[in-house]
């Protein structure tokens, strides 16, 4: 009788998160260096095209044309990213699935037909309803479900309400917040603790030679009300790109540990 090895990677968990997020970081990165090394003053002409189509523009002049395109990039970028970690979270409920198949022989169109009911499982699935049914297959709960609900949250009103805030996106006091965290890195000027921000210089405010600088992991909040138009700065993105980076890292780390003996048996350990 063939048997089937099978084998669970939970780099593949982290694979569309990671992908999206690294992906979206170097689109920011090149469309705005772009934007900045461009004459924006006109619309840029239709390449390659015998008639030019004129359907007007939104922007009187580049600064204005710079930020409407900056913002749309970036919301993208911010779209692409959710999609991306919503992708790993489906891929975490799928692992958890066929991790716990049980004793007993199973032909390959039962094993495919379970592999195949999983995954529309995990892609029907309500966001809330994904991460609690993921939590729960976890070895511990997820630091960041909290995070994971928010991000949600604000790509529904990207995708759905054009990025302004609606009655449905926002909480009882009409604000929709963002929640994400991120590496702080700080050092202390008596007693006083100075964040270290791009391109600053380190200041202790005495005569050490050498100081020590405390990296530790906090939580940045945005907070967007009701009619209010979601947008993010290029720092902004950046910081929720690495930030996605942390989620995967939590998911991946907290999934079962199974090798193929305890797989056989229908224990994880």
């Amino acid at each position: 009788m063939n048997q089937l090895v099978l084998t669970l990677n939970s780099d593949g968990v982290a694979s569309p998160g990671m992908k999206a997020a690294r992906d979206a970081s170097e689109i920011v990165r090149f469309a705005l260096h772009s934007f900045d090394n461009s004459d924006l003053s006109i619309a840029p002409p239709v390449a390659g095209h015998p008639i030019a189509y004129d359907m007007g523009t939104s922007a009187n002049n580049a600064d204005e044309r710079r930020t409407i395109y900056a913002n749309w990039i970036l919301s993208q970028a911010f779209s692409e990213v959710a999609r991306g970690i919503r992708e790993s979270l489906e891929e975490a409920y799928f692992f958890l699935k066929i991790a716990k198949i049980h004793d007993g022989p199973m032909k390959a169109d039962a094993f495919n037909a379970l592999m195949r009911e999983s995954r529309k499982e995990a892609q029907r699935a309500k966001f809330p309803d994904l991460i609690a049914k993921v939590n729960q297959g976890l070895t511990e709960a997820l630091v960041f479900a909290a995070e994971f609900h928010s991000l949600q949250k604000v790509r529904n009103c990207l995708e759905h309400r054009g990025g302004t805030v609606g009655a449905q996106d926002a909480d009882a006091d009409g604000v929709l917040i963002l929640s994400m965290p991120r590496i702080k890195l700080s050092y202390m000027r008596g007693t006083e603790e100075i964040e270290l921000e791009p391109g600053c210089t380190v200041d202790p405010g005495d005569e050490r030679k050498d100081v020590e600088i405390y990296s530790q992991r906090v939580t940045r909040t945005r907070a967007y009300r009701l009619g209010e138009r979601i947008t993010f700065t290029a720092d902004e993105f950046q910081e929720i790109a690495f930030a996605c980076t942390l989620f995967l890292g939590d998911l991946v780390a907290k999934l079962p540990k199974a090798t193929p003996g305890d797989l056989k048996r229908g224990k994880l350990v």
